[in-house]
């Protein structure tokens, strides 16, 4: 008689399930499991737990996903490689799946990181090895949860791209939040995926505001479309603070070049008035980084948050 095949270790199942649960969403994108890039710098294929790739907004996209169970906190030095191995591939959207959590560096290194934008996910260990379908559906959902508090008493909701800006933003809104009764953290690319949580009970207004770069135009472009289809409001421009990143920020190299015609694309979704300048830009190799428009600006005019939003 052979011998009886060992059963998976399970970090291999841990990796299956969050692959097996994206690809049972059914949106439509390609989920590999185990997969191989070829990386830009190095010329060395580099191994991904699991890459997602599909479109948003009609453009290729690709998330790359790490999977650790491990008994110790992710620690910087992980955070660090996903990083690099993300640049090599030149992927810009990252999440790390971990049943112990991270350290409070490892954490930090992820929300400071620009390219790629790195995502965070705990899932509880004891539920994984227990319940293992049950447990990631349940971590999927939470990390999918739409992050909004409350700063006033009006109905707009401002999403901010960043977590910097997010926090910045929610800070100064306490104190004169305007016409703007909720503040919420987009996630970066993940937006999109979230919209449909956000209760249209209590919001009239959807105001958006991101990077000025080709990802964060993308993105609450495709956050638009999805909410038109679900019956929500718009998802518009904050406008005011568009205006003042054109005014403040200082242009940073980018990786993406876009010619004329999808930079027009882009943009159509600003206000007409910030058309030109933004294509100038995305053609010219650059971006600008909304933390540009930082605390300073936000507390010393209050002016934007009663005008926080253009119209579609």
């Amino acid at each position: 008689m052979g011998k009886l095949r060992d059963n998976p270790p399970t970090w291999r199942l841990f990796e299956q399930g969050v692959a097996e649960l994206i690809q049972d969403l059914g949106s439509g994108a390609r989920v590999e499991h185990d997969a191989r890039l070829l990386g830009d710098l190095s010329r060395t294929q580099r191994q991904i737990d699991v890459l997602v790739t599909g479109t948003l907004a009609e453009y290729p996209v690709a998330i790359a996903i790490e999977c650790k169970h491990l008994k110790e906190s992710v620690m910087i030095d992980v955070v660090e490689a996903f990083i690099g191995k993300l640049q090599d591939i030149n992927v810009g959207t990252g999440v790390i799946f971990s049943t112990s959590g991270f350290t409070r560096p490892a954490a930090q290194r992820a929300e400071g990181s620009r390219f790629p934008k790195i995502h965070l996910r705990t899932v509880s260990r004891e539920m994984f090895l227990t319940q293992r379908r049950v447990t990631m559906a349940g971590a999927w959902n939470l990390s999918q949860r739409f992050k909004m508090e409350r700063v006033g008493p009006g109905r707009t909701l401002l999403v901010l791209e960043n977590p910097v800006s997010f926090d910045a933003t929610r800070d100064v809104l306490l104190g004169n939040p305007g016409s703007i009764g909720f503040v919420g953290y987009g996630s970066g690319g993940l937006f999109p995926a979230m919209v449909r949580s956000i209760e249209d009970s209590l919001v009239e207004r959807i105001s958006y505001f991101g990077d000025l770069d080709v990802e964060g135009l993308r993105v609450p472009i495709e956050a638009d479309r999805v909410a038109r289809e679900a019956g929500l409001p718009r998802v518009q421009p904050a406008t005011d603070l568009y205006e003042a990143l054109l005014e403040r920020g200082r242009p940073q190299g980018s990786r993406d070049l876009v010619t004329r015609e999808e930079a027009e694309a882009l943009t159509n979704w600003l206000d007409p008035a910030h058309r030109a300048t933004v294509i100038d830009l995305l053609q010219s190799g650059q971006q600008l980084w909304q933390e540009a428009v930082d605390t300073e600006f936000l507390r010393s005019n209050a002016e934007w948050s009663s005008r926080s939003s253009g119209t579609l």
